[in-house]
This record gives C-alpha cells, sequence and structure tokens, in this order.
C-alpha cells in the first residue's frame, strides 16, 4: 500500500466526520508522511486505515467532562531549582514572576497522562507527549482545536509557570513543534531554544543571552537590557522595543524586522522578502540587508560604520551617520536626510541609470561617478546603485 492509497481509504473511512475535522485530520496525516523517514515504515507504525480511522472517530466522540482540565504543582525551596528546559508538542507557555515562595506550574487542557514534570540534577524538566501519543483525550482536544489561525497559539492547551520574584535561573531552553512561548519579568540568564509554529516573547527581566528560532511564528523582544540576543525566524515577523544591547542579530526570510527605541554596539539585520524599519535606533555598527524589501529608518544615530544593501527594494534614512557609511542598491530608490550641511559629509555616488537629486535640485552628471559635500569631512558616504534614484537633503547652509 502506498501513502496515497492509505490517505484515500482513511478519508473514507472518516465520512462521518464533520468536514472541518476530516479535513484537519487528512491534512494531519499528510505532513505525517512528510516528515517520515520511511513511507512503508510509516504505514507499518500507523496501522490498517480503517482500524485508524475508527480510533480516531471515537477521539472525536471523547470529551473533556470539564471545560478546563487543570492540574497544579507546587515545588519547596528545598528542590534547588537552576534551569528549566521545555520539551513541548503544542501548548502555549507563559511564564511570569509571583509574589508565593514556591515555583509553581499549572496546567490547562492537558491530560495528566499526556504531560511529566520532574527534577533532575537542578533541573526541571517538563515534557508534553508528541501528537501520535497523545491519550484519548489529548488527541481528541488537538484535533478539535487545530487549524491554521490556531497553531501559532497552540489552540487552549496551555502551561503557566509561575516563578517567585528575585528568583534568579541559569538558563531556559525551549524545544517545540507547534507550542508558543511567552517569558516576562523573570530573570534568566541564557534562554535558547525553537519552535517549528509558534510565537516568541520576552518583555521585561534580567537575561544576558537569548538565542531562538521560529519557523513560522513571530518574535517580539520588549523592555530589555541585555548581552546579546540572535534571533531569527523563517516567515515570521521579528520586533524590538525599548532595547538595551550589546549585540543584536535578527534574520528572517519573508518577514519584517522592526526596531523601536533600541541601542546597541552592534547590530545586524538580514531580511530577505521582508522590510527592516527602525524608529529612534541607536548602534555604533550597523549592517541591514533586504532582498526585496525595503530599508527604512527615522530618527536613527549610528556612531562608527553602517552599511545599507538592499536588491530591489529602497532605502529611506533619516537621522544622523557617522564614521563610514556605505549603501548599495540594485534598482531601488536611495532617500537620506541628513541634518547637517552637505560640507559635512564627505559623498560619493556611483550611479550607472538613476536620477540624482540634491535637496530638490537635479545633480549635474558627469560620468558614473560624482562627488559632494567636503573631502576633509570627517563623515565618509558612498552610495552604489544600477538604476535607482538618488534623493539626498541636507541642512541647508543659512
Amino acid at each position: 500500500m502506498t501513502k496515497d492509497q492509505f490517505l484515500t481509504e482513511l478519508n473514507s473511512y472518516l465520512s462521518v466526520l464533520k468536514p472541518e475535522d476530516r479535513k484537519n485530520t487528512i491534512e494531519f496525516y499528510e505532513e505525517y508522511f512528510e516528515d517520515a523517514e520511511n513511507e512503508e515504515a510509516a504505514i507499518e507504525d500507523l496501522g490498517s486505515p480503517k482500524k485508524l480511522a475508527e480510533e480516531i472517530i471515537d477521539f472525536h466522540k471523547a470529551s473533556y467532562k470539564g471545560e478546563n482540565t487543570e492540574i497544579s504543582k507546587q515545588f519547596s525551596r528545598d528542590e534547588n531549582i537552576s534551569e528549566i528546559v521545555l520539551n513541548i508538542t503544542a501548548a502555549k507557555v507563559l511564564i511570569n514572576t509571583s509574589q508565593g515562595e514556591k515555583l509553581e506550574y499549572t496546567t490547562q487542557n492537558i491530560a495528566d497522562e499526556d504531560f511529566s514534570a520532574k527534577i533532575e540534577n537542578g533541573k526541571l524538566i517538563i515534557k508534553e507527549k508528541p501528537v501520535f501519543f497523545f491519550s484519548k483525550k489529548g488527541f481528541a482536544s488537538f484535533l478539535e482545536n487545530f487549524n491554521i489561525n490556531t497553531s501559532l497559539n497552540a489552540a487552549k492547551r496551555e502551561i503557566a509557570i509561575n516563578i517567585p520574584k528575585g528568583t534568579k535561573l541559569v538558563k531556559l531552553e525551549f524545544n517545540s513543534q507547534m507550542g508558543s512561548l511567552k517569558i516576562e519579568d523573570v530573570n534568566i540568564e541564557i534562554i535558547e531554544g525553537y519552535t517549528t509554529c509558534g510565537n516568541f516573547s520576552v518583555k521585561s527581566g534580567l537575561h544576558k543571552k537569548i538565542d531562538f528560532n521560529t519557523s513560522a511564528g513571530a518574535i517580539k523582544m520588549s523592555d530589555l537590557d541585555i548581552e546579546s540576543m540572535k534571533l531569527s525566524s523563517s516567515a515570521g515577523s521579528i520586533k524590538f522595543e525599548n532595547i538595551k544591547s550589546d549585540n543584536i542579530s535578527a534574520s528572517t526570510g519573508a518577514g519584517t524586522i522592526d526596531f523601536t527605541k533600541t541601542e546597541s554596539s552592534t547590530i545586524k539585520a538580514n531580511s530577505g522578502a521582508g522590510n527592516i524599519t527602525a524608529n529612534e535606533l541607536k548602534a555604533d555598527k550597523g549592517n541591514f540587508n533586504t532582498g526585496a524589501g525595503t530599508n527604512k529608518f527615522q530618527k536613527c544615530n549610528f556612531n562608527a560604520e553602517t552599511i545599507l544593501n538592499t536588491g530591489a527594494g529602497s532605502i529611506i534614512f533619516q537621522g544622523n551617520l557617522h564614521g563610514y557609511a556605505k549603501i548599495n542598491s540594485g534598482i531601488g530608490p536611495v532617500d537620506l536626510n541628513l541634518p547637517k550641511e552637505i560640507e559635512n559629509y564627505d559623498i560619493s555616488i556611483s550611479s550607472n541609470q538613476g536620477s540624482i537629486k540634491l535637496n530638490g535640485e537635479n545633480v549635474e552628471r558627469r560620468g558614473d561617478r560624482i562627488n559632494l559635500g567636503s573631502k576633509s569631512a570627517n563623515t565618509n558616504i558612498k552610495i552604489n546603485t544600477s538604476f535607482g534614484a538618488i534623493k539626498l537633503t541636507t541642512k541647508e547652509g543659512e
């Protein structure tokens, strides 16, 4: 039997389900086969389509007795916990501070048999069973709530961890398929991990390093004073708000990267098809690259070295450039709004076809290279574009 034959038979046996439940179930097992290394072995593990269909139908008929199934557990102060390891399948995890004296976790809509927690060598290890090993209750709830819109928030499955205020944890590791993680006002030196299809956010608290990856979710960092951050998302957005850091690295394939009221010694940001935007961004060194998106900066200040690159998008910059700046655009326009007179800048332009304007006036072209400002200026700006128009606005002398 092939994968297609298995899914066709399974689909026919599930005819008693609601159309949406039937569709979600088939899509679920299509993804299962895509992830499987061996098709024949996967079919053997699943068993006959008829028997599997009977189990799924039973799961849909099952339900929790209450709307919210809640489990709670407290750990005493004698149990010294310095690290938390979370291996999560499809739950939303919330980590907050509490006024209590003991570390506590609470689960909602997660069957007891689908969840385990233990302390081992100072680590609190919390595990949620993989989907295929959920109990009947857990699997029924998962299928009932799962769809594209809710998967990023893991439906109604939730794990809340409350940390006594003032507690300092050495490390938190989060590994998840469809779960999300939200941390607020908790002191954790190192936060690292990934989620395949979920959101990740950290607000306030004392941290040294955050290293996190998500494939399809959004990332948000806010109100942090931290040494370094390395964040990546294949298709989601990355947002920084009210941040102070020594080093920031952010990359996304198709999402946007946004900086608001952010300060960092070094920033590197890359976006394939999305935009990079910034408002009140300060840095000593900044390197920003987009393939087809726009680089848009407002009220920004770069002290030493700035690199702005785009292939097909535009570059819009309003703020201060000091030291050295290199601006490259393939076919998109470049718009620079600088706060000092032109004599304070040494600007060299290499442009094949695009028009060049300074303070609203066309600049006469004499070949492909043009120099503006003063060679003795401390700020050197190099602009390269093949076809993009260049617009420079500087403070005009009185």
